[in-house]
């Protein structure tokens, strides 16, 4: 509640602009106060014009310290916020501090708990979160590849997406991604005709994108029109998503397919849970819904695009 009442007293007009702060902790404390409620699901609604001049008043805040606590032991983390609040709105002021992390000898440390809004709980939960210099090296390394990347300097974005991997982030999990920031890095060879590459990334993911809606549908077509051969796709993509048969399963909670000469199973639960189209199909995990549900999938099996225009790719295009 103490945080809310920072926050009001911020939208309706506190001097944030030229104040100086008595201690840089007291600075970071109101900036941590807008933060929690720019970028976190919280009980206050903002309009967007009160995001704007949250936002514009973060910025002024983080600015102000670094103007008045040169030498402040949250240098390296102000820097790293700076560069990641100016990433959508000037490419040139981000790559000037997130450079400024990325070059630092400066070791940082910080502890805070945050407060995360679940639809299922009516109290937030609660985590503890740690920050180090490693941690925000990873993500001046991945801010500067995601501006390489709206530049289309797809070589650079790789090579500073690599860079992230020299400054791995600091989880407690022994459960580590198979591959970090993958959204950028499928890009990023997409910009450079990368289809091999690409293929090895994404193979595992082209069954599930004939059911669930991807950003990444026109890339997926790409890389597999350009990587494999028609009568490989009729006979080993298509071809099994046609005769998708609900008799041949196993197990009530999926269908069984042949896939990409693959045995593949089409998990009903994990489909009703990522697809909004299906998300209220599946009321309860009985026989009978499994069934049910099953069938309005083998039903709409051929009605996503990707099906479609590897249909009409390998139809209508000569080899």
């Amino acid at each position: 509640m103490y945080l809310q009442l920072i926050l009001l007293l911020l939208i309706i007009g506190l001097p944030v602009y030229g104040q100086t702060f008595e201690s840089d902790t007291v600075g970071i404390y109101y900036a941590q106060a807008i933060e929690e409620e720019l970028f976190s699901d919280t009980e206050l609604e903002l309009t967007v014009n009160q995001k704007i001049v949250l936002e514009k008043r973060l910025i002024s805040i983080y600015e102000q310290l670094l103007k008045d606590f040169s030498g402040s032991t949250y240098k390296l983390f102000i820097l790293n916020r700076l560069g990641s609040l100016y990433l959508q709105k000037d490419h040139l002021k981000s790559k000037e501090y997130n450079n400024r992390v990325i070059h630092a000898s400066e070791i940082f440390y910080l502890s805070y708990t945050e407060r995360v809004f679940l639809e299922s709980n009516i109290k937030p939960l609660f985590f503890n979160v740690i920050i180090t210099d490693r941690t925000l090296k990873h993500n001046s390394f991945l801010n500067l590849a995601r501006i390489s990347l709206e530049e289309q300097k797809y070589n650079q974005a790789l090579t500073f997406l690599d860079s992230c991997n020299s400054y791995p982030e600091d989880f407690e999990s022994d459960v580590k991604p198979l591959e970090r920031h993958l959204n950028e890095r499928i890009k990023s060879l997409y910009g450079l005709g990368e289809y091999k590459e690409l293929d090895l990334l994404l193979k595992s993911s082209y069954l599930y994108s004939f059911f669930i809606p991807s950003e990444n549908e026109e890339i997926i077509y790409e890389t597999i029109i350009r990587t494999y051969e028609k009568p490989y796709i009729i006979s080993n993509i298509l071809e099994p998503i046609k005769h998708l048969n609900i008799k041949k399963s196993y197990f009530a909670g999926g269908i069984d397919i042949n896939f990409m000469n693959e045995k593949n199973t089409i998990d009903l639960v994990y489909l009703s849970t990522e697809n909004q189209v299906y998300e209220k199909c599946l009321k309860e995990e009985s026989k009978e819904n499994f069934y049910s549900f099953a069938k309005l999938v083998i039903k709409d099996r051929k009605k996503s695009t990707l099906y479609q225009k590897l249909k009409k790719y390998t139809t209508h295009n000569s080899s």
